[in-house]
């Protein structure tokens, strides 16, 4: 931006006009302390701001909805010319950076809900334009794997990690209760060290898991005594010295109706568990939350076989969502493509939108969605840089936009195996994810 231009924005900010657009009643009354607030009505859209901070002073200000310029995608704003100086005075509002051109807006209400925007001053087009906003629920983002024994060094794995997330996903190796408590606490006190929460995983305290030789499932299910197992858990916790407010929620069981599918065991049955076990983990961790992860969908369940294993009698009739407070499902483009090579990434995400609607079909009343990207590939079946950046990307906006999503846990961060984890993913493709994370810790 040249100095004339600069200074002609400027004055543009500075000088101040009588009259201001009034915004609709019921948009005011909405408004309810929010510094912004989308107002439509048949003839246009404003996004009206009671107090935008700009070279020293305070602004009431509206942006209008232009139309957009040719060639030009997304969605342009002009600013009205009936600003005026603000009474309300609110540094935590909204506040214009001269260094990027950007009105920073920091709540804006749109219908009932509340986000965050960016509009970036397009010198090109004298408009400005909406880069980027997320909704003030979506808080949590922490990297699938990341303090879990077996998978590298998870002290060095939670340094790595904290730096662009919240979320810290803890299991620990032992034969007793005790000692599974004693390496959770220690992984979380780290954890809250570092301003992190914890999502930890609770199966080998309620469940018992049997595989064959092969190491495929033959059975799950509850432990004897699983509820006196989980209160001596607890006490073990706080023996070590582990806060209530250090734990965000349980992951109880890992896609639980393929574990059904696997083992024979009726959809409704396995429902009937986990309701069991979360019930009883609400009574014990009363504020925390309860998650899972459901990687089969109705229409998986209305065919023969999935992936060669009889689907259980009455499956689909019986499909549903247990009572967990967080739900998700696993759908990854590095498994995709193998079994799918003809298909391209935009068939992809065609087919996750799918799975979405099902989910969100099935959803219960107050429950929240976790997304689960897949940010790995198997070794000797690698995925382009432009295809892993295009996922987060398509994430990213799913995640800014849905106001029932609350958490993104990318899957995974440590490389295990024939597994190649974010970790080790081109620079390119972590810092998206760098960039991803750090708006969503940052969010509120």
């Amino acid at each position: 931006m040249s100095k004339i231009t600069k200074k002609v924005f400027c004055v543009y900010f500075s000088v101040v006009i009588v009259l201001l657009t009034m915004v609709a009643a019921a948009g005011a009354k909405e408004r309810n302390g929010n510094c912004a607030v989308l107002v439509s009505d048949n003839n246009s859209t404003t996004i009206h701001l009671d107090s935008l901070y700009a070279e020293g002073n305070y602004y009431e200000v509206n942006f209008r909805l232009a139309p957009n310029p040719p060639g030009e995608d997304g969605l342009f704003f002009e600013l009205c010319p009936d600003y005026r100086y603000s009474e309300q005075a609110d540094d935590n509002c909204s506040v214009w950076d001269p260094n990027t051109l950007t009105v920073h807006i920091s709540s804006l209400l749109s219908g009932e809900v509340c986000y965050w925007a960016d509009l970036l001053w397009r010198e090109d087009l004298w408009l400005f334009q909406l880069t980027d906003w997320c909704h003030h629920g979506l808080d949590i983002f922490g990297l699938a794997h990341n303090v879990i024994d077996g998978f590298g060094d998870w002290r060095e794995n939670l340094k790595e990690t904290s730096q662009f997330s919240n979320l810290a996903m803890i299991a620990s190796d032992g034969e007793s209760v005790a000692s599974i408590a004693f390496g959770d606490a220690q992984k979380i006190k780290k954890a809250a060290e570092l301003g992190m929460k914890s999502l930890i995983v609770i199966t080998n305290i309620l469940f018992v898991t049997d595989f064959d030789e092969s190491g495929t499932l033959k059975d799950v299910r509850l432990r004897d005594g699983y509820r006196q197992r989980l209160a001596e858990y607890k006490f073990w916790l706080h023996i070590c010295g582990v806060k209530p407010g250090d734990i965000w929620g349980f992951y109880i069981l890992d896609e639980p109706y393929w574990a059904a599918i696997v083992t024979g065991m009726p959809i409704g049955e396995m429902r009937q568990m986990l309701n069991e076990a979360i019930a009883v983990l609400k009574e014990v961790f009363p504020a925390s939350k309860t998650a899972g992860v459901i990687a089969v969908t109705k229409e998986d369940l209305e065919q023969e076989s999935v992936f060669g294993f009889p689907i259980p009698e009455n499956a689909a009739e019986e499909y549903g969502m247990p009572n967990f407070d967080i739900v998700g499902f696993d759908l990854y483009w590095s498994q995709f493509h193998i079994y799918n090579y003809e298909q391209t990434l935009q068939a992809f995400f065609e087919v996750w939108k799918m799975y979405m609607e099902n989910l969100t079909e099935f959803l219960l009343p107050g429950q929240k969605i976790v997304l689960v990207p897949g940010t790995f590939y198997f070794s000797g079946s690698p995925i382009s840089t432009g295809d892993f950046l295009d996922l987060a990307k398509f994430y990213w906006d799913t995640a800014k936009s849905d106001p029932r999503v609350v958490a993104v846990v990318p899957f995974l961060w440590p490389s295990s195996g024939d597994l190649i984890g974010l970790r080790d993913l081109s620079p390119k493709v972590r810092e998206a994810w760098r960039e991803i994370g750090t708006k969503i810790k940052n969010n509120n």
